[in-house]
């Protein structure tokens, strides 16, 4: 019996050895190595320069709790973790209410399934700007938890606001510069015109707009054009073109001036010189100063001057 014993004993006493070595070489490390993955997913979450939220829904799920809450999150919150950490998200962040994320996070919860949200804007007491645009993607975690990954896109929305902003400063501009400028894209259908345009054309902007341009277009060097007007005859135009990039697109940037009264004008002048030329009466023409400048062919058969 007492030999019974002491195998037993010595039995438990390899056992407990062999648990202890199992543990030491093999579940040790296991434990170790998880420790370690845990570690640097905490410190990629922590030095992300996105916003991760973690939050544990409470009973019933319609509520959430602050789990985590990354630097990120309280740069762009202006929050500091230990004041929102066990708080329900609709405390610590009040303005999140307006931006329909709450419910949001209770359909993920409920359904499992991520969503992502384009753009949302959070205002509020607890926002360290007075905006903040942000692109949410929201998951549910095989523990029931959810993690609000948002990227901070302010500064893209502002630049975008500006844009337009300048944008219709410019557009602006040239609606009521007193010459016609076109707009014209690299398939040369017209995109944009003036009211000056409109006017050399004949044509409202709607009957304009989307339609070939029509005349040949060289960059860098005036070009001389004839522009047919319903019911208003031919339009002598000057043109230039210049690209341009618009809306984050190439375009070219017609100039257009109406020479029609240059060429009227010059015509009539052509016409008074012939006119001149061949009048049976001797015509002369002098500076200020009575200098001669021009004299007809009958000046010269009475006078036998030649100038």
């Amino acid at each position: 019996f007492v030999n019974a014993i002491r195998r037993t004993a010595l039995v438990g006493i390899v056992l407990i050895i062999a648990g202890n070595a199992l543990f030491y070489f093999i579940v040790r490390p296991v434990i170790r190595r998880s420790r370690a993955r845990q570690k640097r997913i905490h410190e990629l979450v922590e030095n992300t320069r996105s916003v991760v939220i973690i939050l544990k829904p409470t009973v019933g799920g319609d509520a959430f709790l602050v789990c985590d809450f990354n630097r990120a999150a309280e740069r762009v919150f202006g929050k500091n973790r230990v004041d929102v950490m066990g708080e329900l998200i609709t405390d610590a962040l009040p303005g999140i209410r307006a931006t329909g994320l709450l419910d949001i996070l209770r359909r993920v919860s409920r359904s499992g399934q991520p969503e992502n949200i384009p753009a949302a804007v959070y205002t509020g007491e607890a926002a360290s700007r007075d905006a903040v645009w942000l692109e949410l993607y929201l998951y549910r975690l095989s523990s029931g938890e959810l993690v609000i990954i948002a990227a901070d896109v302010s500064n893209h929305h502002q630049a975008e606001e500006a844009l337009r902003e300048s944008e219709a400063r410019w557009r602006s501009i040239i609606e009521l510069h007193d010459q016609a400028i076109v707009i014209v894209d690299q398939q040369h259908d017209i995109r944009f015109v003036n009211n000056a345009a409109v006017t050399l054309f004949g044509k409202t902007s709607p009957n304009l707009i989307g339609v070939p341009f029509g005349y040949p277009m060289v960059q860098g060097e005036m070009a001389e054009i004839e522009i047919l007007r319903p019911g208003k005859g031919i339009a002598y135009t000057e043109m230039r073109v210049i690209p341009m990039r618009w809306s984050g697109e190439e375009y070219f940037l017609l100039f257009l001036r109406d020479m029609s009264a240059y060429k009227r004008a010059e015509g009539d002048l052509r016409k008074l010189f012939q006119a001149i030329e061949q009048s049976p009466a001797a015509v002369v023409i002098t500076d200020v100063d009575g200098r001669i400048e021009y004299v007809n062919p009958k000046f010269t058969e009475s006078t036998g001057y030649t100038y």
